[in-house]
């Protein structure tokens, strides 16, 4: 008999049947902020056959899916903070390298400005409902020209990497929580990730010397790009809190 041992909320549960537990996630299309492009099985198919450790889909059904339950058997605050730049580091390159070729058709954009263009348009959709919300959206970027390279390929991204989403299982580190996953900007993946982890300005230069240089990508370009999305990011968050303040430096 299935039986519920934990609840994380009304859309995580982890259940156990025969002994065995399991993660239950209620499907939602995404939030309305934040559009989501890839199904469990799609991106389950993406990362099946790469080196990135992550929650495997057990079941795929239309109101929920369930994936394995990784218990953590050591706290991820065990690791330096080094540490886990150099997992965020190697594992943003493997998701570079995945090919996508046959999942191009599940996006509405073709390259890397039509990402950012989409991502803009679909938040000032998101507050329609929001006036004063709206307003300060639009007021927030009115004299800023959005504009990034499309000289990258698009690629695999989590769009939500830091430290809570990692779980250390039997002394390998794990990725979890794919909801935002989607094909899109790696500029995007490291613009959130920066912002999430609060990086100096020297983490973020020795973050993107690695990266430009094992992905044979321009340096100077992909630090302009990360920095519009960062710009982006922190209007979104400001407008979504309500206020004017930025924390980020």
């Amino acid at each position: 008999m299935k039986k519920i041992i934990d609840t994380n909320s009304y859309f995580t549960k982890i259940y156990e049947y025969n002994n065995k537990k399991f993660v239950r996630h209620i499907k939602r299309k995404g939030t309305k902020h934040y559009p989501r492009t890839l199904n469990p099985r799609q991106i389950n198919n993406l990362l099946k056959n790469s080196d990135i450790n992550y929650p495997k889909l057990l079941r795929n059904r239309f109101k929920y899916y369930d994936e394995e339950y990784l218990e953590p058997t050591k706290d991820i605050s065990s690791l330096s903070r080094l540490e886990i730049m150099e997992y965020v580091k190697k594992a943003i390159c493997i998701l570079y390298d995945i090919d996508i070729n046959d999942k191009i058709r599940y996006v509405k954009w073709k390259n890397n400005q039509e990402f950012l263009t989409f991502q803009i348009d679909n938040f000032k959709k998101s507050l329609t409902k929001s006036k004063d919300k709206l307003n300060l959206f639009e007021n927030s970027i009115k004299n800023i020209n959005f504009i990034v390279s499309n000289n990258r390929k698009l690629t695999v991204i989590h769009s939500d990497i830091h430290q809570n989403n990692m779980i250390i299982n039997n002394d390998k580190l794990y990725l979890i929580d794919w909801e935002l996953c989607t094909i899109g900007d790696l500029a995007y993946e490291l613009a959130t990730h920066f912002i999430l982890m609060d990086y100096t300005s020297k983490e973020k230069d020795e973050f993107i010397n690695y990266i430009s240089n094992r992905l044979k990508l321009n340096k100077d370009v992909l630090y302009s790009d990360i920095n519009t999305y960062i710009e982006f990011e922190l209007i979104r968050r400001k407008v979504l809190k309500g206020n004017t303040k930025n924390n980020y430096h």
